[in-house]
């Protein structure tokens, strides 16, 4: 049921989903352009691909399956599928890298087999 008011022009539903007043549209479920709402969540899906905005879990991308960003509430999050992630400390975690340019630290250690360049050669095994 729709009912408007004769004198502001305003509308309003009753018992749905979606409610339409002076100050703007509020909808607590139904989909707008392919993405699903509902109470929380706007989430978008195109086959196994997936995008969600959720104020209480934050932002994530999903491609086949397989999370390739996520932005979580508390400040960690993930990009790459999980290759690069970081906690909401600020420890961040690469699989793979290659880092080029200088690398500042005030602190912490190296392990694993690094080279020092213009060595020839010259491998220091931590």
């Amino acid at each position: 049921m729709k009912v408007i008011n004769a004198e502001s022009g305003e509308e309003w539903s009753a018992g749905g989903k979606v409610h339409m007043n002076s100050s703007g549209i509020i909808a607590t479920g139904g989909t707008i352009g392919g993405f699903t709402i509902n109470n929380h969540t706007f989430t978008g899906t195109n086959g196994n691909n997936t995008l969600t905005l959720d104020p209480t879990g934050g932002i994530s991308l999903s491609i086949n399956n397989s999370d390739s960003f996520k932005l979580n509430m508390d400040g960690s999050g993930l990009l790459a599928g999980g290759n690069i992630n970081w906690d909401n400390t600020g420890a961040i975690t690469m699989q793979n890298a290659t880092i080029t340019g200088a690398i500042n630290a005030t602190s912490g250690h190296f392990t694993g087999e690094f080279l020092l360049g213009d060595f020839s050669d010259s491998r220091i095994t931590a």
